[in-house]
C-alpha cells in the first residue's frame, strides 16, 4: 500500500487505486498480475474500477493500520501521507517496478475514461485526482513507459481542456512529445505538436502557437498526412485571422478546405467553413460569414459534434447582435450556452455569459446584464481564462450603470 501511495502525487488520495490492488495482488508473479490487467482491459475497462463492499472493508482495515502507525491521515473522504519525509523514504527505498506503475497507470486510463465519459459530474471526480495522473505520467516517463505516458495523458485531455485547466495540459503535453520522441513514434510527435499549439491558441499565446503548428506541419508533409496537413494549416490560418493577416488566413483556409474535402473529412470540412465564416465577420462581411457558418451548422449536427455546434450558434448569435436583431441573438446564444454548459466547457459558458450580457446592455436590461457577466467573471476565474481583466472591466462599467440609475 506504501507503495502505492508513493507513485502518486504528495497530495490528498482516495481508497480507489490502493483498493484495485489490493483486490487483484494474488499473483505468483508480477508478469502474470500484468497480463491479466491487460486482458480485463481489453474486454471490459470499466470492470477495473468497482469493487464489493467486502473489498473496500478490507483496503480500509489496511490503510487504518497506516493511520495507527501515525504514516497516514485522514482528509475529509480521503486519505494523506502524515509527512512529507515518509513521502519521500518510500520513494527513495523502494526501487520502481515497472509492471505495477503499468497496471496502476493502467487504473487511472480506466478511470479518466469513464469519468470523461460522465460529463460534468465526472469532471468534479477528476479535479481530486487531477495532479496524481500528472505524477503518473511523470513517473512512467521515468520508468520508459510509452504508452502509458500516451494514454494518461489522452484520457485527460478532454477534462483539462474542457474545464480550463490548459497550464496542466500544457505539463501533460510536453512529456508526451518527449515521450513520443525518445520511442520514435513521429505521428504521435505531429499530433503533441499540434496539440500544444491548440493549447497555446486557447491561452491566447499566438506566437508559440504558431510555431508549435508549424513544427508539425512540417511532419504531416513528411509523413504524407493529408488528413492532418489540412486540419494543421485549418489551424495556423485561425491565428493569422486572430493576428489581423486575413489575405494570409484565407489563403491557408482555402488550402485546408480543399484537402478536407478531398479526402473527405465532414468535420474538418465544417471547421474550415466555420473559421472562413468568423474572417468574414472579423471584416465586417456579415453576410458572408452568414453563408459560411450556414453551411458548416448542418456539418455539425450531422457528426453530433456539440462543440463545434456551440461554437458556430455562438458565431451566428454575434452577427444577429451585430444586425441590431437582439432578440434572434439571444435565441442563439441561448442555444450555444446550453450546450457549453451540457458539455461541462467552462470557457465556452463563459463566452456565452458574457455575449448574452452585452446583448441585454444593448436591451437596456441591466440587471440580467449584470448577472450574465458575473457568471462569466466567476468562470474565468476559476480556469484563469486570458480575457479575465477585460471582463471585470466590464462588470464593473454595469454595475456603475445601475447604481447611476
Amino acid at each position: 500500500a506504501l507503495y502505492i501511495i508513493g507513485l502518486l502525487a504528495l497530495a490528498p488520495f482516495t481508497e480507489r487505486p490502493v483498493t484495485f490492488y489490493i483486490k487483484n495482488f494474488n499473483y505468483s508473479t508480477p508478469w502474470e498480475f500484468c497480463k491479466w490487467v491487460k486482458r480485463r482491459i481489453a474486454h471490459r475497462r470499466t470492470w477495473l474500477l468497482h469493487y464489493t463492499d467486502e473489498d473496500t472493508r478490507f483496503c480500509r482495515r489496511i490503510l487504518n493500520e497506516l493511520l495507527d502507525f501515525g504514516l497516514l491521515e485522514k482528509r475529509d473522504k480521503g486519505w494523506q501521507v502524515s509527512h512529507a519525509l515518509i513521502y519521500v523514504y518510500v520513494r527513495s527505498k523502494i526501487p520502481l517496478n515497472r509492471i505495477f506503475l503499468k497496471g496502476l497507470a493502467q487504473f487511472y486510463i480506466a478511470f479518466a475514461q469513464e469519468q470523461s465519459t460522465a460529463g460534468r459530474k465526472g469532471y468534479v471526480r477528476l479535479d481530486g485526482e487531477r495532479v496524481h495522473c500528472l505524477r503518473l505520467i511523470r513517473a512512467c516517463l521515468d520508468g520508459e513507459l510509452w504508452e502509458e505516458v500516451k494514454g494518461l495523458a489522452d484520457a485527460i485531455w478532454e477534462y483539462l481542456d474542457r474545464q480550463g485547466h490548459w497550464a496542466d495540459q500544457l505539463t501533460a503535453l510536453d512529456m508526451r512529445l518527449t515521450a513520443a520522441r525518445k520511442a520514435g513514434d513521429r505521428d504521435d510527435e505531429r499530433y503533441c505538436l499540434g496539440a500544444l499549439g491548440y493549447t497555446y491558441r486557447r491561452r491566447r499565446e499566438d506566437d508559440k502557437g504558431l510555431d508549435y503548428y508549424q513544427q508539425s506541419l512540417t511532419i504531416c508533409r513528411e509523413l504524407g498526412d493529408r488528413q492532418n496537413e489540412g486540419i494543421t494549416l485549418n489551424n495556423m490560418a485561425a491565428i493569422y485571422d486572430d493576428l489581423g493577416k486575413y489575405e494570409q488566413a484565407l489563403e491557408q483556409y482555402h488550402q485546408s478546405l480543399s484537402i478536407k474535402r478531398e479526402v473527405g473529412d465532414r468535420e474538418g470540412e465544417g471547421t474550415t467553413l466555420n473559421n472562413i465564416g468568423r474572417l468574414y465577420r472579423a471584416q465586417g462581411d456579415n453576410e458572408k460569414a452568414l453563408q459560411y457558418y450556414e453551411q458548416c451548422l448542418p456539418i455539425w449536427r450531422e457528426r453530433g459534434y456539440k462543440i463545434g455546434e456551440g461554437t458556430t450558434l455562438n458565431n451566428i448569435a454575434a452577427i444577429y447582435d451585430a444586425q441590431d436583431k437582439p432578440s434572434k441573438a439571444m435565441e442563439y446564444y441561448k442555444q450555444s450556452l446550453a450546450i457549453s454548459r451540457e458539455l461541462g466547457d467552462r470557457a465556452g459558458e463563459a463566452e456565452s455569459c458574457w455575449n448574452l450580457g452585452l446583448t441585454y446592455i444593448g436591451m437596456g436590461d441591466l440587471a440580467q446584464a449584470e448577472e450574465h457577466i458575473t457568471q462569466a467573471v466567476e468562470l474565468s476565474e476559476q480556469i484563469g481564462h486570458p480575457l479575465l481583466e477585460e471582463w471585470r472591466d466590464g462588470l464593473e462599467r454595469v454595475r456603475a450603470k445601475r447604481q447611476g440609475a
